[in-house]
């Protein structure tokens, strides 16, 4: 029942030129946009934890820097809350080799990024190199 009201008013919206788009809209409408968007299938997310006091932990292990990291983060934070109905704490631990360029938040979502770059041991860090090869920074 609802589509049928959905596919109503976009019509009425679609063909209206005059004051209800300029009202709804704050000013003329240039251009329709598609507003139909695939859904996500499948969500991989690295680690997903559920803690002792009931809380849940997501932690996603980045090994480069990832532009669009943050809404990604925030994509999967809304799947989680779509799928589990629950608040995940994020963080993204980055062991990458090149230094951390990562931008933590996207609109209104931040996720904290722990910094274990190779590069971060020169940031006064106590690192030690793991057999792997990863350089592992815990921050005092």
């Amino acid at each position: 029942m609802a589509q049928q009201y959905d596919v109503s008013l976009k019509l009425l919206f679609h063909h209206s030129r005059g004051l209800i788009a300029r009202r709804l809209f704050g000013g003329p409408v240039v251009e329709w946009v598609n507003v139909e968007q695939p859904k996500v299938t499948n969500m991989r997310v690295d680690l997903l934890a559920r803690l002792e006091d009931g809380s849940l932990r997501h932690v996603e292990v980045q090994v480069k820097n990832d532009p669009v990291m943050a809404r990604r983060q925030a994509e999967y934070y809304l799947g989680f809350h779509r799928l589990l109905g629950e608040h995940v704490e994020q963080i993204v631990l980055y062991i990458g080799q090149e230094p951390l360029r990562m931008d933590p938040a996207f609109a209104d979502h931040a996720v904290p990024i722990l910094n274990c770059s190779t590069s971060a041991s020169s940031m006064g860090s106590r690192c030690f190199r793991a057999t792997t090869g990863v350089t592992t920074c815990w921050r005092y």
